[in-house]
């Protein structure tokens, strides 16, 4: 007969989950673990009893790996294992976000449906589709097609290694999920603003944004040996970043030296230094400082971002969509394509993943056409800081000089010299000035305080 226990550690401890045996379809004793819920593996060892004395008398045939009962706890812990390992893309582990929120929902699967073995998939469409659309009345669309994309990914993941015969939610369709709000870019106007009123120590992060696009999760990462003064740009790793691909990202000449004295200042390192010591004073186990950060990133990014936005009377949402520290990253893109980037150009210096082979393998950008690209567009950023810091004697704001008109050269860098010819790429590299005189993709002026143009960053087919 079935009984259950719990077994101790080497320190004399409980282990948490319990531990049951039963007699197989040989006859041969087992043993198997169960859950923290004594009840729960009792009636889970009762089931696998009853299964192989079924086999045994003859009733069953003898099952093979997808027909044995095994826990569900026992699974999933190793699917967890294998996504923590090499999940992700490209054979990378999972984002902490990710791993976090796929650990959640399963467990949240587990209860719904009352997983006691991963056999009780088996057959659950009709379940699981009605537990969606119950969750339709608490939570948006967009996330309750992310629970459905857990659990299926859970059970390719498990008939691909025999724990299941087949996949039970093969046929299981997807909402029609419409976005509430899209996210904007900001104005060249609204940027100015911004950089004025924002904190320094949060200055220098939306500066670094706007002139790179890098998500807040990679500023994050970043350290300061990954500033390079050499190649005036910064390094980034596969593993935190969301292509999965190790590179580097030219900045403009200005922003690199800002940076550098940023770093010499400390204050990054001072200000999650003493994030440490009040979180130690809670006793909260998430008490570290990174290691030499290059500049400080909140744990709570969109609302510091909103909060400064406020300061600046920036309005969060408009007819054009809502302003998030993402929209940084939208501004970068909109400004690339004032400046004349093509799109391979744009999708190199945005770090997205090409649409086609043509793009992908074939489509080269010479550095130099990147470094004339990531400088004009520091050169507007630049004048936003600017624009703000500095404005005529009457206390009038001086308005940024447009891209394009007279008085904006997308030649000259941040200290006024002109640098040495630029060879074009490729046919796709273009030169800024030589789509100007020919009339095509002509940007219109920024002046106005709204990034506009022809090709508008909503018609390029890039995934931001």
């Amino acid at each position: 007969m079935a009984h259950v226990r719990r077994t101790k550690r080497r320190d004399g401890t409980l282990h948490e989950r319990w531990r049951f045996q039963y007699v197989d379809h040989l006859g041969r004793r087992r043993e198997g673990t169960g859950t923290t819920d004594k009840r729960q593996t009792e009636q889970i060892a009762r089931q696998i009893e009853d299964r192989e004395r079924q086999i045994r008398l003859g009733v069953l045939p003898v099952p093979k790996k997808a027909d044995k009962p095994t826990p569900f706890a026992e699974i999933k812990a190793k699917y967890l294992e294998y996504g923590n390992t090499q999940g992700g893309r490209k054979g990378h582990a999972w984002g902490k976000t990710h791993a976090r929120n796929q650990e959640a929902r399963l467990s949240r699967w587990e209860r719904e449906l009352g997983l006691n073995v991963v056999q009780d998939l088996d057959g659950s469409l009709a379940r699981v589709e009605a537990i969606l659309r119950n969750m339709r009345g608490e939570l948006s669309d967009k996330t309750v097609n992310d629970f459905a994309a857990v659990l299926s990914g859970f059970c390719v993941w498990a008939v691909d290694r025999g724990y299941l015969a087949e996949n039970p939610l093969r046929n299981l369709k997807p909402f029609r999920a419409v976005a509430k709000s899209k996210r904007r870019a900001l104005t060249v106007d609204e940027l100015t603003r911004l950089l004025e009123k924002a904190p320094e120590e949060r200055r220098i992060l939306y500066m670094l944004a706007a002139c790179s696009g890098f998500r807040a999760e990679e500023i994050r990462n970043l350290t300061v040996g990954h500033l390079s003064h050499d190649r005036t740009g910064t390094f980034y790793d596969a593993e935190w970043t969301k292509n999965r691909e190790s590179g580097f990202q030219e900045l403009p000449s200005w922003l690199v030296e800002t940076l550098s004295e940023h770093v010499r200042s400390g204050h990054a390192r001072e200000r999650y230094e003493r994030i440490r010591i009040a979180r130690q004073s809670r006793h909260d186990p998430k008490a570290t400082v990174p290691d030499d950060p290059l500049v400080y990133v909140p744990s709570h990014t969109a609302r510091e971002f909103r909060k400064d936005l406020r300061r600046a009377a920036v309005p969060e949402a408009t007819s054009e969509g809502t302003a998030v520290f993402h929209s940084l990253r939208h501004t970068f893109v909109t400004l690339l394509d004032q400046v004349g980037a093509s799109e391979s150009e744009q999708q190199q210096l945005a770090r997205h993943a090409p649409s086609n082979i043509t793009r992908r393998v074939y489509s080269h950008v010479e550095p130099d056409r990147r470094r004339q690209l990531v400088e004009q567009v520091g050169e507007i950023v630049r004048q936003a800081l600017e624009g703000r810091q500095s404005g005529p004697e009457d206390g009038t704001r001086a308005e940024p000089i447009a891209v394009g008109s007279e008085g904006f050269d997308p030649g000259v860098s941040y200290d006024g010299k002109v640098p040495g010819s630029i060879p074009a790429a490729s046919t796709n590299s273009t030169s800024y000035d030589d789509r100007t005189r020919s009339g095509r993709s002509r940007p219109r002026a920024l002046a106005s305080g709204r990034v506009s143009s022809p090709r508008s960053a909503e018609s390029c087919s890039l995934s931001l």
